[in-house]
């Protein structure tokens, strides 16, 4: 880009403020408006493997420390990995359903504060994006 500096005619390129890349959270978009949110959990469950906690109609807390509690909202899954209650605080990811205009859209979020999010990002979000994106069962 190019902008006029004054009456002089001089010109130099503009640098602008420096661009931002968002970090956008894990989705997948599924052709299928009538996806529940028991097939995924079915699915979930069946691709991570006994070390993963699958839980439908839970919310992660934004602070890790607290437990998550069940809601009223069906789209909502909580996918926590460890065998003992304060693990799966720390390591969890939240899976949401949305249907906008005849598809299925499953949002995917780390959980954890600043220390564990990255751990989250790249381990239990990545593995449950894995496993939803090669399920036939879904398609």
């Amino acid at each position: 880009m190019v902008t006029d500096l004054g009456p002089a005619g001089r010109v130099a390129a503009a640098t602008g403020p420096p661009e931002r890349k968002e970090r956008s959270l894990p989705t997948i978009t599924i052709p299928r408006a009538d996806l529940t949110s028991e097939e995924v959990t079915r699915v979930l469950r069946a691709g991570l493997g006994p070390h993963y906690h699958v839980t439908a109609k839970m919310r992660m807390p934004q602070a890790c420390l607290f437990a998550a509690e069940p809601n009223q909202d069906p789209d909502s899954i909580l996918v926590s990995m460890g065998s003992n209650r304060l693990s799966n605080r720390f390591f969890r990811a939240q899976v949401t359903l949305t249907r906008p205009s005849g598809q299925t859209v499953v949002r995917i979020r780390p959980g954890g504060t600043s220390s564990e999010f990255p751990i989250n990002a790249l381990g239990i979000a990545r593995k449950i994006r894995q496993v939803l994106a090669s399920a036939p069962a879904i398609r």
